[in-house]
């Protein structure tokens, strides 16, 4: 995943939604970051950095890429949950933050997995 472009707007929140991909046994995995490392329910994770382009040629680091509504998250995914899954997540340490296919995303270096909600 990468951002269309950049742009800033105001995030007043620190949790949202992020895409998962699940393997057969139900562990998540981060569907964008290179390692494909195993991702922990309720532990602070960090995230790989490096540089990414926009399409618009704009440089930022990456990190996890957050959508702010759970709608866009289902929308960007055409959700399938034989193959992944949608977690709602806190974040912070806010890298870049822009669009992708028109819905706002916050790029950042620091997220936790929240423990399902009843």
């Amino acid at each position: 995943m990468c951002l269309d472009k950049l742009k800033d707007f105001k995030v007043k929140q620190s949790v949202g939604y992020k895409v998962f991909t699940k393997d057969s046994n139900g562990i998540l995995y981060s569907r964008f970051q290179k390692s494909h490392y195993l991702l922990y329910i309720n532990k602070w994770i960090t995230a790989e950095q490096t540089t990414r382009y926009t399409d618009m040629l704009e440089s930022y680091l990456t990190g996890f890429h957050i959508f702010l509504r759970k709608a866009d998250a289902i929308r960007w995914h055409g959700y399938n949950p034989n193959i992944s899954i949608i977690k709602k997540v806190k974040f912070k340490n806010i890298i870049a933050k822009g669009v992708e296919r028109d819905m706002e995303i916050v790029v950042v270096n620091k997220m936790l997995i929240l423990p399902n909600q009843r």
